[in-house]
């Protein structure tokens, strides 16, 4: 029995998306999975209840992941939160942007939604028992036409940004 139960906020730039990711976390045991339209409704929603992770599109429809970070900052400044962006290319420029916001992992799209779920098991420290199968076991049985390959806490399409940081991260005002 699981005592609480790990909140996952999903705001992309496309709706269809961020359903099919919901729908891919809504299946893992220990998870409360919420999608936004926008930065507003998820800057609302996170001064009522907190919010233990956050995926994110690097670009968004109603702005950018670098304007969310700073609304969050000045509006909640003592908030934890982990932080993964999805991104559909790797620039200098965005890894600076990330870097900046304290993001805590940058996915590479497209990408599998089980990926994407593996990846938020992994940095929320969470099991998946829902069969006995681990994530990366059905990741790696997926249909995929070779397995990922692994390194480390890292796969092949996590970017890295800096060294390994606490699970725990509370970003500066």
């Amino acid at each position: 029995m699981i005592s609480h139960r790990k909140s996952i906020a999903i705001i992309t730039a496309s709706p269809a998306l961020g359903s099919i990711f919901a729908m891919m976390l809504e299946q893992t045991e220990g998870l409360r999975v919420q999608q936004f339209a926008g930065i507003e409704a998820l800057v609302s929603h996170m001064r009522l209840l907190p919010v233990d992770l956050i995926v994110s599109d690097y670009v968004l429809e109603t702005g950018s992941m670098a304007e969310l970070v700073a609304i969050l900052r000045k509006t909640l400044p003592s908030r934890r939160y982990q932080l993964v962006v999805l991104a559909d290319h790797i620039s200098r420029e965005i890894k600076l942007s990330c870097k900046f916001a304290g993001v805590d992992e940058v996915l590479v799209k497209p990408m599998s939604p089980l990926f994407l779920r593996e990846r938020v098991v992994a940095r929320l420290g969470i099991g998946d028992s829902r069969d006995g199968v681990s994530a990366r076991r059905r990741t790696a049985h997926s249909g995929r036409s070779r397995p990922l390959r692994r390194e480390g806490p890292y796969s092949g399409n996590v970017v890295p940004l800096f060294g390994s940081r606490n699970k725990d991260n509370l970003h500066p005002a």
